[in-house]
């Protein structure tokens, strides 16, 4: 296996288990959710990510503009 393949079958393994990570969480939030009042619990909340929401940011196009920085720098990742 050469070293780029080597990065590649990390970086796919990373992405499965963030996956398997956010499904367990979304079950998770799923059946607190039957049991508590009040606000709901998301996988987000439970794995400790912020929630992106238009208050953080001026204006909706300033939401856009991040929203697209983040998609190009997904897509070079994934390009390597």
């Amino acid at each position: 296996m050469t070293p780029g393949e080597f990065s590649l079958h990390l970086d796919g393994y990373g992405r499965r288990q963030e996956r398997e990570t956010r499904r367990v969480a979304s079950q998770t939030a799923a059946l607190m959710n039957c049991w508590i009042t009040g606000k709901r619990l998301t996988a987000d909340d439970l794995m400790g990510k912020p929630q992106l929401t238009l208050d953080q940011f001026g204006s909706v196009e300033e939401f856009r503009q991040y929203l697209d920085e983040q998609r190009k720098k997904r897509s070079a990742e994934e390009d390597g």
